[in-house]
């Protein structure tokens, strides 16, 4: 701060003489250079220009030095903040751990995969809250509001899914999120995965609420059978509508062995079938969430067995943004067709793989129609 009153004082001085008299000015300084100053002396617009460039050092002088004052004291200011949150970070007593209740379920989504049945449970929390794993996993950043689950197996074979949100902050900045952390404020899709089973999904149930499309909901209590969605659901519940498009001619299978690692010894069903050609068709193995559009959806019952169930049946979604060509183009049965192949479960060379729907070759001629246990050929 001294360093600017100093600039301040002397440009001003510096400047005022400048600007009060330049005329005294040249004949101190200036005068004794000629033999004859009186003719030498500078003209009324000369020393206007030097009065201007008095104001101007004044000027200057006084911006640059209350410039330094102010960074003077924005460093004083900044250092005693920091010496307060210091002492405040020090004097903080980091408070027990608490749950602030059970956040709303919408439901869960069943996939079929190589290795059994994947499964994705949708709920509701708190849009600055984060999954639970984040927080554990973390040792740079804290995560004071998190959701929770807590995944308890019964013994009639039910999956009970508990999501309870967290409050757990570990130092003083943590709690700005305090009144933001609770059930209700603000919500987002969060979602835990499951399995993947081996054969099928078991039932899933929760203690917590279920929030449902029409804005009832279920209350909390214990055994709320989670519903099972056609789609990813929305923040609100809703779901997104689907229409089924009818059943997807199978064209054969084949067994193929695991690429490496834990399944390295595994043999894995591979179902080609036919789908319509022009259209981008999903079967929901390439990503954990359906985007919507044109979806092979398999229903695969009997893994584990002697003989395994195979049907295909092809829906449109409207979730995400989709041309309306491909919605006219998703359709079964149609003579523009190509083979489209998914790999489904887990099984052994002497498992005879079955449909109910038709078994068709890959130029879209039907072998067999629909019926109950129709055999499938091996490719």
């Amino acid at each position: 701060m001294g360093v600017g009153i100093f600039l301040i004082v002397v440009g001003v001085l510096v400047g005022g003489v400048m600007a009060a008299a330049p005329k005294r000015i040249w004949w101190a300084t200036q005068s004794w250079k000629f033999r004859n100053p009186e003719a030498n002396e500078p003209s009324d617009a000369a020393y206007g220009l030097t009065r201007a460039g008095g104001v101007f050092v004044i000027l200057l002088a006084l911006f640059v030095g209350w410039s330094v004052i102010h960074s003077d004291f924005q460093r004083k200011n900044r250092s005693e903040a920091q010496a307060q949150q210091q002492a405040a970070e020090a004097a903080f007593v980091v408070p027990q751990p608490e749950t602030r209740g059970l956040l709303p379920v919408i439901g869960y989504i069943a996939r079929y995969v190589p290795v059994g049945v994947s499964v994705d449970l949708y709920y509701t929390a708190p849009s600055r809250s984060v999954p639970g794993y984040i927080r554990t996993m973390s040792e740079r950043f804290t995560y004071p509001c998190a959701s929770v689950p807590t995944k308890t197996p019964g013994d009639d074979g039910r999956l009970d899914v508990t999501i309870g949100l967290s409050w757990a902050p570990e130092r003083l900045g943590d709690m700005d999120q305090n009144d933001s952390c609770r059930i209700g404020n603000g919500a987002k899709l969060e979602k835990v995965s499951l399995g993947p089973f081996p054969a099928a999904a078991p039932m899933i149930t929760t203690s917590g609420p279920i929030l449902t499309e029409d804005g009832k909901g279920v209350a909390a209590a214990v055994g709320n059978v989670v519903p099972e969605l056609a789609e990813v659901p929305n923040a609100d519940g809703s779901v997104p509508r689907v229409s089924d498009r009818g059943a997807l001619p199978i064209v054969g299978y084949a067994i193929e062995a695991g690429s490496g690692g834990i399944h390295k010894d595994a043999q894995f069903l591979e179902v080609s079938y036919l789908v319509p050609k022009g259209v981008q068709v999903e079967d929901g193995i390439s990503s954990s969430s359906r985007s919507g559009g044109c979806q092979a959806v398999p229903t695969v019952s009997g893994l584990g067995t002697s003989t395994v169930t195979v049907n295909v049946r092809l829906r449109w979604s409207e979730a995400g943004q989709h041309p309306a060509t491909d919605d006219a183009q998703c359709r079964a049965g149609g003579s523009q067709v190509r083979v489209k192949t998914s790999r489904w479960g887990e099984i052994t060379d002497s498992t005879t793989i079955v449909t109910d729907g038709p078994v068709s070759n890959e130029a879209g001629v039907e072998v067999s129609g629909a019926v109950p246990g129709n055999r499938v050929p091996r490719s």
